[in-house]
Order: structure tokens, then C-alpha cells, then sequence
């Protein structure tokens, strides 16, 4: 089995287990959450993280046993993995000077929250500043260090939606 293979799995496993439809009357859809709030306060912390370039600051936001299917088809395992990513971003790409997360649905099932959206970036590099951006879905997990993404999967230099 391929690593991407396995990954689409496991997303679509977590997925399904977190779905409303499996647990109906048990979820709660929209920001209004505790848990939305609770993520919100993790997310904002990681993006300030990139934007001093600190990639263990911005890679906090992950559980130890993060899974993340990147863009080009690559599986990152664990928080350390995306740290060292980051920090090879920052060296490589240049610094991010500016990041914003857009949230298109957040559902929250017990200790699973489940957020598609997207995000736009700007890196500043020695040919001036680059914007770019991501579509994702994240998985978040509550556990004892309290709502930190687990499963991740995103797609570099996606676009917004047209709707918006």
C-alpha cells in the first residue's frame, strides 16, 4: 500500500467515524462552539509562531502523532516531522510575514472537530513578497494537552472559492 494511499485512508477513516451522519444528534456544526473557540486560541498561537519564524511554536498546534498529507503527495508523521518542515520553509521560501485561516465548515463530534477551509500567506523572499495559500481539512483531537490538530491534508496554492 502507498503512503498516499494509506493516508487518504486514514483521513477518510477519521472522517467517517467524526461524520454527523454517524453520529447523529451528537455533533454541533459552526463557530459557535466551545471547541471552535478552544482551536481558534491554538491556530492564532501557530500562526504567531510562523510569523517570528519559530517552526516549534507553529508546529505546537500538532498531537505527537500528527499525520499530514501534504499537496505533492508526501505523509509527514509527527509533530517533529512538520516542525522540521517548517523550519526548512523558513530557510528555503522565506520568512511568512502575513497568514490568515478561512473556515468553510467546522463540525465538532465530542473530543473530534473536524474544518475544511483555506488560508492565504505571504512570504517575504529576497525577490520581495510572495503570496500564496492552501485548501485544507484538518481533523482536531482534544486530549491532555487540549485541542490540537492530529490529521491534516492540504493542497498548496489552491485558490479561494470562487463564491467568495
Amino acid at each position: 500500500m502507498t503512503t498516499l494511499h494509506s493516508a487518504t485512508l486514514t483521513l477518510g477513516a477519521v472522517l467517517a467515524l467524526a461524520s454527523p451522519a454517524s453520529l447523529r444528534g451528537q455533533c454541533v456544526e459552526g463557530i459557535a462552539s466551545d471547541a471552535y473557540r478552544a482551536t481558534r486560541e491554538v491556530l492564532a498561537a501557530h500562526v504567531a509562531g510562523h510569523k517570528r519564524g519559530d517552526a516549534d511554536g507553529a508546529a505546537a498546534m500538532y498531537t505527537e502523532d500528527l499525520r499530514a498529507l501534504i499537496g505533492d503527495g508526501t505523509e509527514r508523521r509527527g509533530r517533529k516531522a512538520q516542525r522540521d518542515a517548517y523550519a526548512l520553509g523558513y530557510q528555503q521560501r522565506g520568512a511568512i510575514t502575513s497568514l490568515v485561516y478561512h473556515v468553510d465548515e467546522f463540525i465538532v463530534c465530542g473530543d473530534l472537530a473536524y474544518e475544511w477551509g483555506w488560508d492565504e500567506a505571504v512570504r517575504h523572499t529576497a525577490k520581495g513578497d510572495v503570496p500564496g495559500g492552501n485548501r485544507f481539512i484538518g481533523i482536531w483531537r482534544k486530549g491532555p494537552e487540549g485541542w490540537r490538530m492530529s490529521r491534516f491534508a492540504a493542497v498548496e496554492g489552491a485558490h479561494a472559492p470562487s463564491s467568495r
